[in-house]
């Protein structure tokens, strides 16, 4: 009776591509027989190889570093911006509702209680009212996305990756060509969402410490 020959050795490892733009991936390598050509393909977010036995783990690795990688992007309920920008009208900013409010005598925008209050007359259109605020949310967005970044950077003990404002109305994080993509958006939800997303996208790029043996 013939006997069956055992399947492939597989392992699986992480690939650090470099700290300074946080990118990383898994891949799960097969050896095959030697001389076989090397193969690379992309199941999701993890690479799968099939390399001859006598190929050099560096060169695999040399191998799957010249793959262009997909951007992780992710995607996370926000509320939505008011239907009528009107005074009164109902905004959330960092889960918590705030009412328009116009005051002519006011030199900028300002926070005051449960309200947001925009430098513009009571007679101001919705266009006026609704580019005001926006700029207010946009400029609140740069300070406390960049804080956020930063204070889990240091917390997950990664550098901080280049980032940049987006404006897109699909994705509200997600990494470009190497930079990191945060929408303005992301300031109206409350402060424990808006980590959960960012660090979902900074922990699969930490390189776990290496093991080292008594005689390494």
């Amino acid at each position: 009776m013939k006997r069956k020959a055992n399947p492939p050795a597989r392992d699986a490892a992480q690939l650090a591509l470099g700290l300074e733009s946080l990118e990383a991936v898994s891949y799960r390598l097969r050896r095959s027989k030697e001389g076989s050509a090397l193969s690379i393909r992309r199941e999701g977010d993890v690479f799968e190889v099939s390399a001859p036995s006598d190929m050099p783990r560096a060169a695999i690795e040399e191998s799957l570093r010249e793959q262009p990688l997909a951007a992780p992007r992710v995607q996370s309920p926000v509320p939505g911006l008011p239907a009528v920008w009107a005074e009164g009208a109902a905004l959330q900013f960092q889960g918590r509702e705030l009412r328009l409010q116009l005051d002519p005598a006011a030199h900028q925008c300002q926070l005051h209680e449960q309200a947001l209050i925009l430098p513009l007359p009571r007679d101001a259109g919705a266009e006026r009212i609704r580019d005001t605020a926006s700029a207010w949310l946009q400029g609140e967005a740069r300070s406390l996305l960049g804080l956020q970044l930063g204070t889990l950077a240091s917390r997950l003990r990664v550098p901080v990756p280049p980032w940049a404002l987006s404006f897109s109305s699909r994705q509200l994080a997600q990494f470009e060509k190497g930079q990191l993509r945060l929408n303005w958006k992301l300031v109206l939800l409350p402060p424990d969402n808006l980590e959960a997303v960012i660090r979902r996208l900074l922990e699969p790029h930490i390189i776990p410490p290496r093991s080292v043996g008594l005689f390494d």
